[in-house]
């Protein structure tokens, strides 16, 4: 009877960097009357994309007027949309993004209408 001996080497990659979302946090003023369309809140890299997104409120809602878009490059989340009302008070909003291999960021920001 003979014998096979063989080896194999294997390579487990993953991502070169990890996800992160810049800022992780801060406070964005939005002046009532000047629209928002374009302005970017957060650019997320790392992990490994596609990226998905979520959004909740941590503390009030977004100024009136507002929403939340993301890029077509799908790295870049941006506000839309014109502020109508000056806020006594500011939204934060959890922006939780997660790659397709899994990993999952949040970073809080948040937004204050003013005049």
């Amino acid at each position: 009877m003979s014998q096979v001996q063989f080896s194999a080497n294997f390579a487990v990659t993953g991502p070169a960097t990890p996800l992160t979302i810049t800022p992780s946090s801060g406070t964005f003023n939005l002046t009532v009357g000047v629209p928002t369309d374009g302005t970017a809140v957060a650019t997320v890299s790392g992990g490994t994309p596609p990226y998905s997104y979520s959004m909740s409120t941590a503390s009030g809602p977004l100024p009136t007027g507002i929403t939340f878009v993301e890029d077509s490059t799908n790295t870049i989340v941006t506000l839309a949309g014109t502020p109508t009302v000056a806020g006594t008070s500011t939204s934060a909003v959890l922006l939780d993004v997660n790659d397709s291999a899994g990993a999952a960021q949040q970073a809080r920001v948040a937004f204050k209408a003013i005049r």
